[in-house]
């Protein structure tokens, strides 16, 4: 702050809530930086968020934080053999909605990021894992793809089971998919990312917000969901061609 910077960015990878001293943090850093222009958080673990008691962590957040902030947190899939596989930890549905509840209780967004692809992942797991992203229904939702990039528990897998498509690092996004797993193709998992975005899309509440906000297009909005609907089945009874 003393050598001019105004924008910053809490956290690092590691969950705000963990820290023993977060709400004095929030509170000396607004009493010393008065001119601050931007204090935002990074990620968070549901599990923190939702232990706050009496969600006093979440207030100091709205209180001493800028506008704009955003509560980002990695649920990845909902399918525990999956998450199992890859060494991850498993967020329940309860506890994501939960948390989703605390923080739009208390005016701030959130973001929720989940991983299609991953080994052991079926078609029908990452149906169920997209039905409870629209279920949770957070302020943005991101639908990435398992990535084996290079020094990762997951590449050392991918390298094992040969399901590397595309090894060139300019392709590997995190939204490019470069690898197969052992129920999907790599073609598969593509349509399965396309369709999560579209289903947010279709929403219902989003579907009426385009409308309402320009009624000339309320045949043509009607046609895509539809169009959508069809789509939907098809996926549910596993035709992905």
């Amino acid at each position: 702050y003393k050598l001019g910077c105004r924008y910053f960015r809490l956290g690092k990878q590691t969950c705000f809530y963990t820290l023993p001293n977060a709400i004095e943090l929030l509170k000396d850093i607004r009493i010393n930086c008065p001119d601050i222009k931007v204090l935002h958080l990074d990620n968070v673990n549901p599990v923190k968020v939702v232990m706050d008691r009496n969600h006093e962590i979440t207030k100091a957040v709205v209180k001493y934080c800028t506008s704009g902030n955003i509560a980002a947190f990695g649920i990845e899939s909902f399918d525990t053999q999956v998450l199992q596989e890859v060494k991850r930890r498993y967020v329940s549905f309860n506890k994501a909605f939960k948390l989703i509840k605390a923080c739009r209780k208390n005016k701030i967004d959130t973001l929720c990021f989940f991983i299609l692809g991953l080994p052991k992942e079926t078609r029908q797991s990452a149906l169920r894992t997209i039905n409870h992203a629209l279920k949770l229904n957070p302020t943005v939702m991101e639908f990435t793809v398992a990535t084996p990039y290079p020094g990762t528990g997951l590449r050392k897998i991918a390298e094992e089971k040969e399901f590397i498509e595309n090894d060139s690092l300019k392709f590997m996004t995190g939204y490019n998919v470069t690898m197969r797993n052992e129920y999907m193709t790599a073609d598969e998992i593509s349509l399965l990312q396309q369709f999560a975005y579209k289903s947010r899309q279709m929403q219902f509440r989003k579907l009426s917000k385009r409308i309402l906000r320009n009624i000339f297009n309320i045949g043509s909005e009607i046609k895509q969901w539809l169009s959508f609907q069809r789509l939907r089945l098809k996926y549910m009874w596993g035709q992905f061609k």
